[in-house]
């Protein structure tokens, strides 16, 4: 029910007509940003992760845990803030609350997308840029849509 809400909401029209294609663009920056910044999140995330693995004496479970929080804290920081630089680029209104919590939500969308592509039997090429994309989509979705319930 929440979701259906939060799209009737962007499904609104603009007040002003002219407005429609500049949001049309600042979402593009947004998703650019954002996906830019959660694969930069999960290389650096990882790689963070994979030291702190190598570092400290930990079984399987706690250094799969290790690398894990790396992945998500790298992902969801950066996919925020590249979401965030991106709409400041292009002069837009943004909300860093809103792209929080939508690469949040994102993580959940990304992995459901990974494993729907892998299953299709896609190259791996493609499922691994799924995640990112999808979490920049959700981090610009979640801007653009607290932005709205903020006017």
């Amino acid at each position: 029910m929440l979701i259906l809400s939060l799209l009737l909401l962007m499904a609104t029209p603009p007040a002003n007509a002219q407005e429609s294609p500049r949001e049309a663009r600042l979402f593009a920056a947004e998703t650019a940003g954002g996906t830019v910044g959660a694969t930069t999140g999960l290389l650096l995330g990882g790689y963070t992760g994979y030291l702190v693995m190598k570092a400290l004496p930990c079984d399987r479970v706690r250094c799969g845990f290790a690398l894990l929080g790396g992945l998500i804290a790298g992902s969801t920081a950066l996919a925020t803030a590249g979401t965030y630089i991106a709409a400041q680029q292009v002069g837009g209104e943004h909300s860093v609350a809103g792209a929080a919590l939508g690469a949040t939500l994102g993580l959940l969308g990304g992995y459901k997308a990974a494993a729907v592509l892998e299953d299709r039997g896609l190259p791996i090429s493609v499922v691994v840029l799924a995640f990112p994309a999808t979490q920049g989509a959700m981090a610009a979705f979640g801007s653009r849509i607290a932005i709205r319930i903020q006017r």
